[in-house]
């Protein structure tokens, strides 16, 4: 049975074969589509998987993505005007990742694992 992913994806490849006979687009065009397609359905499949990585590589890139987060969120502060119900929630996680709560250090651990499903898609870890 398709996945609701595959369904649009037949739906796009449908769409695209209709534009390329209206448009008569050539071969090169249309192999390029077709790859396009092919790549899309490989990154989307590797990323409904959550690869196996060590807990402290998880750590180590959830902190670096905490330090990202602060470097973004006080540039933001300094150059725009945030809402002050933001910064209020903002402003007691300028700290360091060691010393965030732990429901703040999951959410960067998300992020961790997401950068890691691209790590392993494009081939520089294996699972």
């Amino acid at each position: 049975m398709q996945d609701s992913f595959d369904i649009a994806l037949t739906n796009l490849r449908d769409s695209l074969d209709f534009m390329v006979q209206r448009d008569n687009l050539n071969a090169d065009s249309r192999r390029k589509i077709r790859a396009a397609l092919v790549d899309l359905r490989r990154v989307y499949k590797a990323s409904q998987s959550t690869p196996k990585a060590s807990p402290l590589l998880v750590e180590a890139l959830a902190d670096l993505e905490h330090e990202q987060w602060m470097y973004w969120s006080k540039a933001l502060a300094q150059e725009v005007v945030v809402p002050q119900h933001k910064l209020d929630r903002w402003t007691p996680l300028w700290i360091p990742y060691r010393d965030l709560p732990e429901a703040s250090k999951e959410q960067d651990r998300v992020w961790a694992r997401k950068v890691l499903v691209v790590l392993f898609t494009a081939g520089i870890l294996q699972k």
